[in-house]
């Protein structure tokens, strides 16, 4: 067995290197999850998978259904079902990372499977708060929490693919308008993004944006939510996120409205706004 985890470790990187990554990636806060505790636990799964008949599709598949299930049981009164649930949950959330991991060590890529990974994404988050709202309806909780429940539901994945749609539209506007966009610079060196990152980081509330920026990303809700069931007060988790995400919508939906209105006049180059884990497969 100690052999198996001093090869695993010495396999590490051919699973996932956090040095490849982008600096957006590290800017990140929920990232550093992943980088320093998650994939320590996903890269020995996905070594000991590496042999087996099983494609990095049919683990994205597993981790799709097994999340969503577990998202359902939380709908469930009863605490033990509450915690197996979230058992389920984090062993979802373990294994996202071992689709991907594998992916790259056996050079498996497919855009059915990039596909599937997002749909999972975008289903689970909502299969959870409407669950949640679901119990409180169950425990005859006050309408209000239903209420902001409900709009969590239906808000939390728009509000979290907000950006993701604006590099997509960009994306189909480089395709329609591909010479125009084809302007020699290096990543990093964007004047127009460079003066904005530094404005932004000038700002004196901006620590205080990047917590609440961090609070409503999957990962700390993740967290969040095994707290507020551990400890059975999935009221409060509900109240918190079905508050905020509904006041958060609306200025971020005319925030990246407005950003996608100013990349689009500016005609700045493409290249240098996407991910750059979107130009090179190996490193997403």
């Amino acid at each position: 067995m100690s052999n198996f985890f001093k090869r695993a470790i010495r396999e590490r990187r051919k699973f996932w290197n956090p040095d490849t990554q982008s600096e957006s990636y590290h800017a990140d806060w929920s990232n550093k999850e992943r980088t320093y505790f998650s994939r320590n636990i996903s890269f020995f799964i996905s070594y000991a998978l590496r042999d087996a008949p099983i494609t990095p599709n049919q683990v994205t598949m597993f981790w799709v259904l097994l999340g969503s299930v577990g998202a359902l049981f939380l709908a469930c009164p009863h605490y033990g079902v509450s915690i197996v649930g979230i058992v389920m949950l984090y062993v979802s959330w373990i294994l996202d990372n071992v689709d991907g991991e594998l992916a790259r060590y056996n050079k498996e890529f497919s855009d059915e499977g990039n596909f599937s990974d997002m749909v999972g994404h975008q289903t689970i988050f909502p299969l959870i708060f409407g669950s949640l709202t679901f119990l409180m309806y169950l425990q005859q909780e006050s309408v209000w929490l239903i209420g902001v429940g409900l709009m969590a539901t239906a808000l939390i994945t728009p509000m979290s693919k907000m950006q993701e749609n604006v590099e997509h539209l960009r994306a189909l506007d480089f395709i329609a308008r591909e010479k125009e966009y084809l302007m020699p610079s290096a990543l990093d060196n964007n004047p127009i993004l460079a003066k904005e990152k530094e404005e932004k980081s000038a700002g004196i509330f901006d620590f205080v944006q990047k917590i609440l920026g961090f609070l409503f990303t999957h990962c700390a809700m993740l967290y969040l939510l095994i707290a507020s069931v551990a400890f059975a007060i999935e009221w409060v988790y509900l109240a918190f996120y079905g508050i905020g995400v509904t006041l958060l919508f609306i200025p971020k939906f005319f925030a990246r409205k407005n950003e996608l209105s100013r990349l689009n006049k500016e005609g700045s180059n493409f290249k240098d706004e996407i991910p750059p884990e979107w130009l090179d497969r190996d490193d997403s």
